[in-house]
């Protein structure tokens, strides 16, 4: 994927902040597929992105964080993140992230590339497999359900066709 510096240099990509402030940290293109990724954070604002429509993403108390994909020929899609300002959600340099984290013990995996998920494991402290779920065909992002689980730091592994990706996640009851 090629780093676009500037969202000047994509005439059919516009944002506005109704109020508050945005932090727009990431915007690449996926030359192969032509489509643009837009992802970073906005705090007390409403954003709106547009390409051929435009959205507008709420927000929730504290942070949120976007992801957006905008395709060449004007199409677009977008999903609203709850964000905490931390190091859990996402690892360095990694295509998948979980939130919200912490959690109450359901969270959500998303591939912010689309790699297709394949399998999650979760592991406690110990490295003892506590939960592991198999994933279809196509599946970009899973919701997961670990409440019966005590409250702690779990590690996630998420396999997809290509890398395995670890994460963590802080459970709180």
């Amino acid at each position: 994927m090629a780093m676009i510096k500037n969202l000047n240099q994509i005439n059919h990509i516009n944002h506005k902040i109704i109020s508050g402030s945005d932090n727009i940290n990431t915007l690449c293109y996926d030359a192969l597929n032509s489509v643009y990724y837009l992802g970073g954070t906005y705090n007390s604002t409403n954003l709106v992105l547009t390409g051929i429509l435009g959205q507008t993403l709420p927000t929730s108390v504290g942070y949120d964080a976007f992801i957006a994909r905008f395709q060449d020929n004007g199409g677009a899609d977008y999903k609203s993140l709850q964000f905490f300002k931390d190091s859990l959600s996402k690892a360095v340099n990694s295509n998948v992230i979980v939130y919200p984290n912490p959690s109450n013990g359901n969270f959500t995996i998303t591939s912010i590339t689309n790699e297709t998920i394949t399998r999650i494991l979760v592991n406690d402290l110990t490295g003892r497999v506590v939960f592991s779920k198999d994933c279809s065909i196509n599946v970009f992002e899973t919701n997961t359900d670990i409440s019966f689980l005590p409250a702690s730091t779990y590690f996630v592994n998420v396999s997809t066709l290509n890398n395995n990706y670890n994460l963590k996640i802080v459970i709180v009851k």
